[in-house]
C-alpha cells in the first residue's frame, strides 16, 4: 500500500521531529531499525505477479503481490491531510520461487559512481520463467513513538530506478539512480510514511500459516481491549494535524504549479 507524502527530505526530517503542544517529541529522533532493500517486481509467463526482496546482506524474499482486506478512512476536514487504517495480506512465496529469488540476489551488482550520488545496479535472472518489469531501492527507517512504544513510525525513502535490457540479453537487467532532484520532478524519488502497531502485528502473525476454512484463535474484540486502536488513534492523529506543510513544495508529474522542490533541500540531503 502506498502512502506517498512528499518528494522533500526536508519534509521527511520534519515528521520525525514533530512536537507535541507541551513540547515532547511525538516520536524517537533516534530509529529503532534501519534497513535498505532492492525490491523487484516480477510477473511469471503465467502472469502471476510477485515482489523479489534482497537486502544489503543478499538474504532475499519473495512475496505475492499485496491484497487489501480492509480498510477504514479517516477524514480530518480542517487538516491537509487524511489518514487511513488497512490490513493487507501477502502470500510468502519463498519456496514456490526460491531459485528464482536466489538468481536474482546472486547476480546483483551495485556500481556507485565516483562522488557517490548515484549508482548503476545490474542482475540477471537464471530462469526465463521470471521477468523484472521494475527496481526500486527503498531506504526505510522506524521510530518508536514516545507515547505509545508499542506503535512505530515508518518513514521510508523510494528511488524508482527503472529497468532496462541491452539487445540480445533477454535474462539480463539494468537500471540506475539519477541525481535525487531529477528524479523527484519525474516522480521517480518519493518518501513514504506509515504507523503500525507491534501488538496488531503479532496477533494477526498467526494468520500467516492459516489454511482457508480455518478459524483463528484471536478475535476483533482481542485488538480493541490490548489498546491497539486507541494507540493507533491518539498517534496518527496527532500526526496528521500537526504535517499541513508536508508536500507544499512538491514537485513532479502528477503536482500542481507549487514551487519546485528546492536544490538546497536535496543538496543537504544524506544517507537517511
Amino acid at each position: 500500500m502506498i502512502c506517498r507524502l512528499t518528494a522533500s527530505p526536508a519534509d521527511a526530517d520534519f515528521i520525525v521531529t514533530v512536537k507535541l503542544p507541551s513540547g515532547r517529541p511525538l516520536f524517537d529522533e533516534e530509529p529503532c531499525l534501519r534497513k535498505v532493500t532492492y525490491h523487484f517486481l516480477c510477473k511469471t509467463k503465467s502472469g502471476e505477479e510477485l515482489f523479489v526482496e534482497v537486502d544489503e546482506e543478499g538474504k532475499f524474499n519473495a512475496w505475492s503481490a499485496p491484497n487489501l482486506v480492509g480498510t477504514l478512512n479517516w477524514h480530518f476536514p480542517k487538516r491537509v491531510w487524511d489518514a487511513r487504517l488497512s490490513v493487507t495480506s501477502y502470500e510468502q512465496l519463498d519456496e514456490k520461487y526460491h531459485d528464482e529469488a536466489k538468481g536474482i540476489a546472486a547476480n546483483l551488482q551495485i556500481s556507485p559512481s565516483s562522488d557517490g550520488t548515484v549508482f548503476g545496479l545490474f542482475t540477471k535472472t537464471t530462469s526465463t520463467e521470471l521477468r523484472i518489469r521494475s527496481i526500486m531501492l527503498c531506504r526505510e527507517t522506524s521510530h518508536r513513538s514516545t507515547l505509545y512504544p508499542d506503535i512505530r513510525l515508518h518513514l521510508k525513502e523510494v528511488q524508482d530506478l527503472g529497468v532496462w535490457q541491452m539487445t540480445g540479453k533477454r535474462q539480463e537487467y539494468h537500471a540506475s539512480a539519477k541525481p535525487q532532484l531529477d528524479m523527484a520532478i519525474q516522480g521517480k524519488l518519493f518518501w513514504e510514511v506509515s504507523i503500525s502497531s507491534i501488538a496488531a502485528d503479532a496477533i494477526l502473525k498467526e494468520n500467516e500459516k492459516l489454511e482457508i476454512g480455518y478459524l483463528t484463535k484471536w478475535e476483533p474484540k482481542d485488538i480493541v481491549s490490548t489498546g491497539v486502536v486507541k494507540a493507533l488513534s491518539s498517534v496518527t492523529k496527532e500526526l496528521v494535524t500537526r504535517i499541513d506543510a508536508v508536500g507544499y513544495h512538491n514537485k513532479g508529474p502528477k503536482a500542481g504549479s507549487g514551487t519546485r522542490t528546492s536544490d538546497r533541500g536535496m543538496k543537504d540531503a544524506g544517507f537517511w
